[in-house]
């Protein structure tokens, strides 16, 4: 992941977790979040997939505030499952 995501890592580290409320009912996340089989880095500009069975990561990105993910209910793992 460090090779992959070079942007994300500050002197050897990484944020975990970071949310900024935009407004009511808009935040953004940044921060890096890891299961057994997937990797998900989120930066200030791009989400990114890791799986073993990628030949590399999988970058996402959109076109500034316009571009969301919407989720309702509960954060849970579920509502990473990209």
């Amino acid at each position: 992941m460090w090779r992959a995501v070079p942007e994300f890592v500050r002197n050897n580290e990484v944020d975990v977790l970071d949310i900024e409320v935009i407004r009511p009912g808009v935040v953004r996340l940044k921060g890096v979040f890891v299961s057994p089989d997937a990797v998900l880095a989120i930066t200030e500009q791009k989400l990114w997939k890791l799986r073993p069975e990628i030949n590399g990561p999988v970058a996402f990105v959109g076109q500034g505030e316009g571009t969301q993910i919407k989720v309702g209910g509960p954060i849970t793992r579920a509502a990473f499952q990209l």
